[in-house]
Order: C-alpha cells, then sequence, then structure tokens
C-alpha cells in the first residue's frame, strides 16, 4: 500500500486553484490575439485588447481573471493501492480549495443546501469532486474552474442518429449564436 499525505493533495489542489484563476487555458490568449488582428478598430478590438490586457494584470498580480471564479470541480483517480494519510480525499482537496479562497484566488460564491436556507460557505467548499478508482498505486488531479455565467447559455439536444459530425456542428454554433452575450464573453469555438 502506497500512503500520500493529505498535506500533499491539499497543496495540488491550492496551486491547481490559483493557476486556474490566473491563468487562461493554454491556446486562449493566442485565440483572444488571433481575433483581433482581424477586427478593425471599434467595440470588438477594444474588448479584445481589454481582455488580452487583462490576462497579464492577472499573472502579475495573482488576481483572478474574471470576478466569477465558479465552482471548482475536480477530477481525482486513485489507484487502488494507494490510502491517504491524514484525513480523507475529500478533505484534503477541501483544504486547498478554502486556501486559495481566503488568499482571494476564488470568490466565495458557494452554498450550501441550495434549495433550503442558501447560507454562503465562505470557503467555496465543498467543491465538486468527480472521483474515479483505478489499479495501481498512482493518484491524479484535474481541475475545472465551472464558472456560472457559462451555464446560462447551456442547452440540451437529442440529435438523430444520422446528424453526424454536421449536426453536431450546427447544434453547437446555434447554442452559442442563440446565448450570446447571456454566456461569459468572449465566446470563442473551435473545431477539432
Amino acid at each position: 500500500m502506497r500512503y500520500v499525505e493529505s498535506a500533499a493533495i491539499s497543496d495540488a489542489a491550492y496551486r491547481m486553484c490559483v493557476r486556474a484563476s490566473i491563468a487562461p487555458a493554454p491556446g486562449i490568449r493566442e485565440a483572444l490575439e488571433h481575433a483581433l488582428s482581424l477586427h478593425p478598430p471599434g467595440p470588438a478590438f477594444h474588448a479584445l485588447r481589454i481582455l488580452i490586457e487583462n490576462i497579464d494584470v492577472a499573472g502579475k498580480s495573482r488576481l483572478p481573471l474574471c470576478q466569477d471564479t465558479g465552482i471548482p470541480v475536480f477530477f481525482a483517480v486513485l489507484g487502488s493501492e494507494v490510502a491517504v494519510a491524514g484525513g480523507t480525499l475529500e478533505q484534503a482537496i477541501s483544504s486547498g480549495v478554502s486556501k486559495a479562497c481566503s488568499e482571494g484566488c476564488l470568490r466565495p460564491s458557494l452554498v450550501a443546501d441550495p434549495a433550503g436556507s442558501r447560507f454562503n460557505t465562505t470557503d467555496s467548499t465543498p467543491p465538486v469532486i468527480h472521483l474515479e478508482t483505478r489499479e495501481g498505486r498512482g493518484i491524479s488531479l484535474g481541475l475545472i474552474l465551472r464558472g456560472a455565467g457559462s451555464e446560462n447559455a447551456s442547452r440540451l439536444g437529442m440529435l438523430l442518429p444520422h446528424a453526424g459530425e454536421d449536426g453536431i456542428s450546427r447544434f453547437v454554433l446555434e447554442t452559442v449564436r442563440d446565448g450570446g452575450a447571456s454566456a461569459c464573453p468572449p465566446l470563442v469555438v473551435v473545431s477539432a
């Protein structure tokens, strides 16, 4: 059996939260710069320039890129021969999230009992944790800060089996177009 200290997991969760809140995902800056190069001076040009500047400010100041830092959603893979020493996996991840929130990298916007009293937990906990177990002695964590603004443009659809890739692309593009500014702009669609 391999033991992993809960403090190491907590530190990893903390560092992931900080990085995710102050640095854009790979390729985002380049996509914004490309879009900027396509626009003539005007409102869209200035908005894109401000977004790029915001990336620089967030990186230098360690302030979040966006005021809505979202709900921390972790994807944990725990090997069958791994045990967490000094607490549970959930406690360790929550501790890292709480520390990132106390330092201002996450906005304390989660509420407990959303259908009831709706009190703010004040530290962005509990995060959502998707846990998968596998054979082995390893442990890995992934993180998405799922901003609530992006949910404003969510859509569920049922495509016919013959819709194919064109049908999927059409559905995604229509969803983005119809959502407009309801979701957190800028909206960038990249084909794989």
